[in-house]
């Protein structure tokens, strides 16, 4: 898809592309597998690592879970969301204030260790961006073998059956796919362990040097 858009939006000779993906910092940290102890104290949550920018779409996550307030399947989630503020953390914080919401902690910028450990433990990883056909927590969450919520409007093909597609115009589709993720360990299993077989064939390493090589030669 990447060599598609390149060709077709900037002229390029196709036998001159080749795509390089890069693993993610966390993923390199050998430190990460001494990090199950939860560094950062929350349970039975969702986590969300972006940056506090409009396009990142916490909006939707406050609006979700202020609507399902009172549903029992529900109210037993947090969202816990990590990230440098670009703009919007003070906003979002007063939504959450005025709405009540104890179930959901913005934290500001934490360290490896600490989104190591909090991915670790949560119980999955959402991301309802409105830009990003792939991202570093989707390939995160690949690697600690987390469930996926990604919004679908977005998100590359190659990778849609490897995630709980979500629709991120409708809190309704967000809730149906929650409960089927509550309710679904078979599927939660398969869908992760697919996911991790993924990340490895994408990361692979004879494959980056091959294509390294083309590019050079």
């Amino acid at each position: 898809e990447n060599k598609k858009f390149f060709y077709e939006n900037y002229n390029c000779d196709l036998k001159k592309l080749a795509v390089i993906k890069f693993l993610p910092f966390l993923c390199l940290l050998k430190k990460q597998s001494f990090l199950k102890k939860q560094l950062v104290k929350f349970e039975n949550y969702l986590l969300y690592p972006a940056q506090y920018w409009e396009h990142k779409n916490h909006k939707f996550l406050i609006d979700f879970f202020d609507e399902y307030k009172f549903d029992n399947s529900i109210n037993k989630i947090m969202l816990v969301c990590t990230g440098h503020d670009k703009g919007c953390l003070n906003k979002l914080q007063n939504i959450i204030k005025v709405k009540n919401l104890n179930n959901i902690k913005l934290l500001g910028f934490v360290s490896d260790e600490e989104l190591i450990s909090l991915y670790n433990n949560a119980m999955g990883v959402i991301f309802p961006s409105l830009i990003g056909s792939h991202s570093f927590p989707l390939y995160e969450a690949f690697y600690f073998q987390k469930p996926v919520f990604y919004n679908e409007k977005i998100l590359s093909n190659e990778l849609k059956k490897y995630v709980y597609l979500i629709d991120v115009s409708s809190k309704k589709s967000l809730y149906k796919k929650i409960l089927n993720f509550l309710e679904d360990d078979k599927k939660k299993n398969q869908i992760t362990l697919n996911a991790k077989k993924k990340f490895d064939e994408i990361f692979d390493e004879k494959k980056i040097i091959d294509n390294l090589k083309y590019l050079i030669t």
